[in-house]
């Protein structure tokens, strides 16, 4: 039970940043890995420039220009050369990174489809009849084909296909290194990176999603805030203001302020709160287990008994102070 836990245990078992494996409540997760820090600020803001949407992912001091949907899609400079990243956030840093699920060791293909490969084989223009169509060659070496249901298909000499539904509304461009860009007629963005098989979608309000090879989920919403969804399905938040929120399958909740403050909550209904002054458990039965960074540690029992002890363990004062 929680009363019979010693209090000289607690200190050990309580989480360091973002481990949440304590007194047997949850077993350390794994999250992912990649180039980017995993201790600054993140959020994303977006521009116009020379008519095309830019995005920022913003990590401390840190840039990126992320790739994001090109609104010119005029064959030449469709190619995005920088390949998005899983960002280094990862879960309970007990587990080696090697073996964490989003890592670079084991971002290797389990045999399933990833998101961009099914997106990639459905990336189709409705063009009836493939061998009926007028063909129209131009000076500057582009083709046209103009299919019988009104569809075109544009080859530019930089190898880029560009295809148009017949509304207009759906437009697909293959470009030469096997990556594919698509609009749609609800004005989603969706680019395939081919060889990294990472499918980035932005959507008119801002909101960008990635989804990686090894089934982890980044959703980037304009306010700056990141949610990443694990492959073990953990979800991470990352806040503006530096906030940080961990929800674990079991239900263990794990909050952090931009001060370094974390609380955790497991299913059990205990409940962890580290500050600098202190680290605390609460448990169900009312039981508080304190430490001090001088290495007091005190316990508080619903009776309102206090128990002292100093650093050597040595108890120091053990009375009841209230009822």
């Amino acid at each position: 039970t929680s009363t019979g836990a010693g209090i000289t245990t607690l200190k050990s078992a309580l989480p360091t940043l973002i481990s949440g494996n304590s007194g047997g409540n949850k077993n350390t997760r794994s999250g992912t890995g990649s180039n980017m820090t995993n201790n600054a600020q993140a959020g994303s803001t977006s521009q116009v420039q020379n008519g095309v949407v830019a995005s920022t992912l913003r990590t401390g001091s840190f840039k990126q220009q992320m790739p994001v949907a090109h609104t010119n899609l005029s064959g030449e400079g469709l190619q995005s050369n920088i390949v998005p990243m899983m960002m280094e956030y990862t879960l309970p840093e007990a587990a080696q990174v090697s073996a964490m699920p989003g890592s670079l060791a084991s971002s290797i293909n389990t045999g399933n489809q990833s998101a961009a490969q099914i997106s990639m084989e459905r990336a189709v223009i409705d063009k009836g009849d493939v061998s009926a169509f007028v063909e129209v060659k131009h000076q500057d070496g582009k083709v046209e084909k103009t299919y019988k249901t009104g569809a075109k298909e544009i080859h530019f000499p930089n190898r880029t296909v560009k295809e148009i539904s017949a509304d207009g509304q759906t437009i697909i461009c293959r470009l030469a290194n096997g990556d594919i860009r698509q609009i749609f007629p609800d004005h989603r963005v969706v680019y395939i990176f081919a060889e990294a098989q990472i499918m980035q979608t932005t959507f008119p309000d801002g909101l960008e999603t990635f989804q990686f090879q090894n089934g982890q989920i980044e959703r980037r919403y304009p306010d700056g805030t990141v949610e990443i969804t694990f492959p073990s399905k953990d979800v991470k938040y990352l806040f503006p203001d530096g906030g940080q929120e961990v929800i674990l399958t079991d239900g263990t909740v794990m909050q952090y302020n931009n001060k370094g403050e974390r609380i955790v909550e497991y299913p059990s209904g205990d409940r962890e709160v580290h500050t600098a002054e202190f680290q605390r458990r609460e448990f169900p039965d009312g039981i508080v287990k304190t430490v001090y960074p001088d290495g007091r540690h005190e316990t508080r029992f619903p009776n309102g008994r206090i128990r002292l002890r100093d650093k050597a363990g040595t108890v120091i004062m053990d009375q009841i102070v209230y009822r």
